[in-house]
């Protein structure tokens, strides 16, 4: 198992999107939060779960990605542990704001 480490972008992420939610439904905004939080905490015994990013961009990268639909979580992996960097809807251009 891996250590995760979430990077305080990816946290900056989680509570926008709660924002975003919550004027609608509270009680779906919780349950957002807890879904990504769930899905990063399984990436530390599954890292097979993240893709390289290199598969979606025309060029050499070391972050990868996951799904848990409708968000992509951008990781970098190491041997010892895994960085959350990211996380967004998955509407979102994640690639420019990634790279722009």
């Amino acid at each position: 198992m891996k250590k995760i480490e979430t990077l305080f972008s990816a946290e900056v992420d989680i509570a926008s999107l709660y924002n975003f939610i919550y004027p609608h439904s509270s009680k779906n905004a919780e349950n957002q939060v807890v879904q990504i939080r769930e899905h990063i905490k399984m990436l530390g015994n599954f890292p097979g779960l993240c893709m390289p990013l290199t598969n979606k961009v025309d060029f050499d990268t070391d972050l990868k990605y996951s799904i848990s639909v409708p968000y992509v979580i951008i990781t970098k992996h190491f041997d010892t542990h895994i960085e959350v960097h990211r996380v967004f809807h998955g509407k979102e251009n994640y690639i420019n704001k990634l790279f722009v």
